[in-house]
Protein backbone atom coordinates (compact mmCIF):
# COMPACT_ATOMS: atom_id res chain seq x y z
CA UNK A 1 0.00 0.00 0.00
CA UNK A 2 2.88 2.13 1.01
CA UNK A 3 4.55 1.50 -2.78
CA UNK A 4 1.11 2.28 -4.12
CA UNK A 5 0.75 5.83 -2.62
CA UNK A 6 4.11 7.00 -3.31
CA UNK A 7 3.39 5.79 -6.98
CA UNK A 8 0.71 7.72 -6.72
CA UNK A 9 1.56 11.06 -5.13
CA UNK A 10 5.10 10.40 -7.66
CA UNK A 11 2.67 10.62 -10.59
CA UNK A 12 1.05 13.53 -9.61
CA UNK A 13 4.26 16.05 -9.20
CA UNK A 14 5.16 14.76 -12.63
CA UNK A 15 2.09 15.39 -14.44
CA UNK A 16 2.13 19.31 -12.96
CA UNK A 17 6.07 19.82 -13.13
CA UNK A 18 7.30 21.60 -16.00
CA UNK A 19 9.56 17.79 -16.99
CA UNK A 20 6.42 16.91 -18.34
CA UNK A 21 5.67 19.73 -20.80
CA UNK A 22 4.04 18.51 -24.46
CA UNK A 23 6.53 17.15 -26.39
CA UNK A 24 7.59 13.74 -27.95
CA UNK A 25 9.43 12.88 -25.28
CA UNK A 26 7.49 13.65 -22.50
CA UNK A 27 5.64 9.60 -22.10
CA UNK A 28 8.87 8.48 -22.29
CA UNK A 29 10.61 10.25 -19.63
CA UNK A 30 7.84 9.70 -17.56
CA UNK A 31 7.53 5.83 -17.58
CA UNK A 32 11.33 5.68 -17.22
CA UNK A 33 10.91 7.97 -14.43
CA UNK A 34 8.40 5.72 -12.80
CA UNK A 35 10.78 2.52 -13.40
CA UNK A 36 13.70 3.93 -11.69
CA UNK A 37 11.49 4.60 -8.95
CA UNK A 38 9.98 1.19 -9.09
CA UNK A 39 13.49 -0.35 -9.35
CA UNK A 40 14.73 2.12 -5.89
CA UNK A 41 11.67 1.08 -3.39
CA UNK A 42 11.99 -2.31 -4.54
CA UNK A 43 16.05 -2.37 -3.37
CA UNK A 44 17.30 -3.71 -7.04
CA UNK A 45 20.38 -2.81 -8.58
CA UNK A 46 20.22 0.69 -10.19
CA UNK A 47 21.03 2.99 -12.99
CA UNK A 48 21.42 6.41 -13.50
CA UNK A 49 22.93 9.25 -15.76
CA UNK A 50 26.02 10.98 -13.41
CA UNK A 51 26.95 14.50 -13.74
CA UNK A 52 29.48 15.04 -16.77
CA UNK A 53 33.35 15.89 -16.05
CA UNK A 54 34.08 18.12 -18.90
CA UNK A 55 32.56 16.54 -21.88
CA UNK A 56 32.72 13.21 -20.52
CA UNK A 57 29.09 11.46 -20.43
CA UNK A 58 29.09 9.19 -17.04
CA UNK A 59 26.60 6.40 -15.94
CA UNK A 60 26.29 5.42 -12.33
CA UNK A 61 25.67 1.96 -11.21
CA UNK A 62 24.35 1.36 -7.21
CA UNK A 63 24.66 -2.16 -5.86
CA UNK A 64 23.50 -1.76 -2.25
CA UNK A 65 20.19 -2.65 -3.09
CA UNK A 66 18.60 -5.54 -0.51
CA UNK A 67 17.74 -7.14 -4.08
CA UNK A 68 20.77 -6.28 -6.22
CA UNK A 69 21.79 -10.30 -7.10
CA UNK A 70 22.92 -12.18 -9.79
CA UNK A 71 19.12 -12.55 -11.21
CA UNK A 72 18.55 -8.09 -11.13
CA UNK A 73 22.00 -7.84 -12.70
CA UNK A 74 21.36 -7.90 -15.91
CA UNK A 75 18.26 -5.43 -15.56
CA UNK A 76 20.92 -2.81 -15.57
CA UNK A 77 23.36 -4.46 -18.34
CA UNK A 78 25.78 -6.91 -16.00
CA UNK A 79 26.39 -10.48 -15.69
CA UNK A 80 27.33 -11.87 -12.08
CA UNK A 81 28.22 -15.10 -10.26
CA UNK A 82 29.18 -15.67 -7.27
CA UNK A 83 28.05 -12.56 -5.55
CA UNK A 84 25.39 -11.45 -2.89
CA UNK A 85 23.32 -8.73 -2.29
CA UNK A 86 25.52 -5.51 -1.90
CA UNK A 87 27.36 -6.28 -4.29
CA UNK A 88 29.61 -8.65 -1.79
CA UNK A 89 32.26 -11.22 -3.05
CA UNK A 90 33.78 -14.01 -1.06
CA UNK A 91 36.39 -15.44 -3.37
CA UNK A 92 38.25 -14.52 -6.79
CA UNK A 93 34.86 -16.89 -8.56
CA UNK A 94 32.83 -13.77 -7.61
CA UNK A 95 32.64 -11.79 -10.79
CA UNK A 96 30.38 -9.12 -12.63
CA UNK A 97 30.96 -8.13 -16.00
CA UNK A 98 29.00 -5.96 -18.45
CA UNK A 99 26.75 -6.88 -21.65
CA UNK A 100 27.20 -3.45 -23.18
CA UNK A 101 30.26 -1.08 -25.10
CA UNK A 102 31.72 1.81 -22.98
CA UNK A 103 33.59 2.83 -26.05
CA UNK A 104 33.36 6.24 -27.81
CA UNK A 105 33.61 6.51 -31.54
CA UNK A 106 35.62 3.87 -31.54
CA UNK A 107 38.23 4.96 -29.16
CA UNK A 108 39.18 2.58 -26.89
CA UNK A 109 40.08 5.09 -23.75
CA UNK A 110 37.80 5.07 -20.70
CA UNK A 111 37.30 5.93 -17.02
CA UNK A 112 35.95 3.88 -14.16
CA UNK A 113 35.37 5.27 -10.78
CA UNK A 114 34.65 2.57 -8.02
CA UNK A 115 33.28 2.58 -4.30
CA UNK A 116 34.42 -0.33 -2.40
CA UNK A 117 35.40 -1.96 0.76
CA UNK A 118 38.36 -4.46 1.22
CA UNK A 119 36.80 -7.28 3.83
CA UNK A 120 40.01 -9.47 4.82
CA UNK A 121 43.81 -8.86 4.17
CA UNK A 122 43.95 -11.20 1.70
CA UNK A 123 41.18 -10.06 -0.31
CA UNK A 124 41.23 -7.75 -3.66
CA UNK A 125 39.02 -6.15 -5.98
CA UNK A 126 39.89 -6.39 -9.78
CA UNK A 127 38.97 -3.68 -11.86
CA UNK A 128 39.20 -4.60 -16.01
CA UNK A 129 38.81 -2.52 -18.61
CA UNK A 130 38.80 -2.11 -22.84
CA UNK A 131 37.36 -6.14 -21.85
CA UNK A 132 36.39 -8.86 -23.88
CA UNK A 133 33.80 -10.82 -22.11
CA UNK A 134 32.46 -14.24 -21.81
CA UNK A 135 29.41 -14.65 -19.44
CA UNK A 136 30.54 -12.96 -15.89
CA UNK A 137 34.43 -13.41 -16.97
CA UNK A 138 36.42 -10.30 -18.41
CA UNK A 139 39.96 -10.24 -19.63
CA UNK A 140 41.81 -7.18 -20.55
CA UNK A 141 44.09 -4.46 -18.60
CA UNK A 142 43.56 -4.88 -15.07
CA UNK A 143 44.22 -2.95 -12.27
CA UNK A 144 44.49 -5.38 -9.43
CA UNK A 145 43.14 -2.89 -5.26
CA UNK A 146 44.57 -4.48 -2.34
CA UNK A 147 44.75 -3.13 1.44
CA UNK A 148 48.25 -2.55 0.81
CA UNK A 149 48.25 -1.03 -2.78
CA UNK A 150 47.45 -0.92 -6.74
CA UNK A 151 49.14 -3.27 -8.95
CA UNK A 152 48.52 -4.08 -12.27
CA UNK A 153 47.92 -7.52 -14.04
CA UNK A 154 49.29 -7.78 -17.63
CA UNK A 155 48.13 -10.19 -20.37
CA UNK A 156 50.55 -13.13 -19.25
CA UNK A 157 48.53 -13.22 -15.82
CA UNK A 158 51.69 -11.54 -14.17
CA UNK A 159 51.51 -8.94 -11.08
CA UNK A 160 53.37 -6.32 -11.23
CA UNK A 161 53.98 -2.82 -9.56
CA UNK A 162 52.73 0.43 -11.08
CA UNK A 163 56.28 2.51 -12.08
CA UNK A 164 55.48 6.11 -11.52
CA UNK A 165 53.51 7.78 -8.39
CA UNK A 166 51.77 6.45 -5.29
CA UNK A 167 49.12 3.96 -5.61
CA UNK A 168 46.68 4.40 -2.47
CA UNK A 169 46.20 1.91 0.40
CA UNK A 170 42.79 0.33 0.90
CA UNK A 171 42.58 -0.30 4.60
CA UNK A 172 40.22 -3.38 5.59
CA UNK A 173 36.97 -2.69 6.45
CA UNK A 174 37.16 0.95 5.38
CA UNK A 175 35.14 2.22 2.23
CA UNK A 176 37.24 3.75 -0.50
CA UNK A 177 36.27 5.62 -3.74
CA UNK A 178 38.81 5.67 -6.63
CA UNK A 179 38.78 6.78 -10.18
CA UNK A 180 40.84 4.80 -12.76
CA UNK A 181 41.40 5.43 -16.36
CA UNK A 182 42.43 2.96 -19.25
CA UNK A 183 44.16 3.94 -22.96
CA UNK A 184 44.83 1.80 -25.73
CA UNK A 185 48.26 2.70 -26.59
CA UNK A 186 51.37 0.56 -26.78
CA UNK A 187 49.85 -1.46 -24.67
CA UNK A 188 47.98 0.54 -22.65
CA UNK A 189 48.43 3.45 -20.64
CA UNK A 190 46.71 2.76 -17.18
CA UNK A 191 46.17 5.66 -14.33
CA UNK A 192 44.44 6.89 -11.92
CA UNK A 193 43.27 9.29 -8.69
CA UNK A 194 43.21 8.83 -5.22
CA UNK A 195 39.66 10.51 -4.96
CA UNK A 196 35.98 10.21 -6.58
CA UNK A 197 36.61 11.92 -9.80
CA UNK A 198 34.40 14.48 -8.98
CA UNK A 199 37.05 15.57 -7.09
CA UNK A 200 40.28 15.63 -9.15
CA UNK A 201 41.23 19.76 -9.36
CA UNK A 202 44.13 18.77 -11.53
CA UNK A 203 43.07 16.26 -14.66
CA UNK A 204 46.70 16.68 -15.78
CA UNK A 205 48.43 14.83 -13.30
CA UNK A 206 48.10 11.69 -12.19
CA UNK A 207 48.25 10.12 -8.56
CA UNK A 208 49.59 6.74 -10.01
CA UNK A 209 50.40 6.18 -13.69
CA UNK A 210 51.77 3.10 -16.09
CA UNK A 211 52.79 3.27 -19.20
CA UNK A 212 53.47 0.61 -22.23
CA UNK A 213 51.54 -2.14 -20.24
CA UNK A 214 52.34 -5.71 -21.89
CA UNK A 215 48.64 -6.16 -22.91
CA UNK A 216 46.35 -6.49 -25.31
CA UNK A 217 42.71 -4.44 -25.29
CA UNK A 218 40.62 -7.15 -26.69
CA UNK A 219 37.39 -5.35 -25.91
CA UNK A 220 35.03 -2.82 -25.46
CA UNK A 221 33.23 -4.07 -22.07
CA UNK A 222 33.92 -3.83 -18.18
CA UNK A 223 34.58 -6.43 -15.67
CA UNK A 224 35.33 -7.23 -11.48
CA UNK A 225 36.75 -9.45 -9.78
CA UNK A 226 35.53 -9.38 -6.04
CA UNK A 227 37.93 -11.40 -3.73
CA UNK A 228 36.69 -10.58 -0.24
CA UNK A 229 35.20 -7.39 -1.38
CA UNK A 230 32.22 -5.42 -1.47
CA UNK A 231 31.15 -3.52 -4.64
CA UNK A 232 29.18 -0.79 -3.14
CA UNK A 233 28.99 1.43 -6.55
CA UNK A 234 30.41 2.41 -9.76
CA UNK A 235 30.69 5.54 -12.22
CA UNK A 236 31.59 4.47 -15.97
CA UNK A 237 32.62 6.69 -18.57
CA UNK A 238 32.59 6.41 -22.59
CA UNK A 239 35.67 8.23 -23.07
CA UNK A 240 38.85 9.89 -20.99
CA UNK A 241 38.90 12.08 -18.13
CA UNK A 242 42.65 12.51 -17.97
CA UNK A 243 44.09 15.18 -20.04
CA UNK A 244 47.84 14.15 -20.32
CA UNK A 245 47.22 11.36 -22.70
Amino acid sequence: MKLLLNLIILLFFYNCSELFTKSDNSEEQRNNAILGYLVISQGGCTSQSAASIGSTQRTEYTFTGSNCNTSSLPAIGFTGENVSPGLIGTSTASKLASSGSFTLSGEKKMNIEVTYTINSSSGYLDVVGNASVSGSTATGPTFRIKSSTISIITSGGVETAIGTGSPPSSPVGTEKTICLEFHEENGAHMFGWNSACSAISNRSSYDFDQEAVSTTNPGSSIGFILNNVTLKKIIVSKGAIGNAG
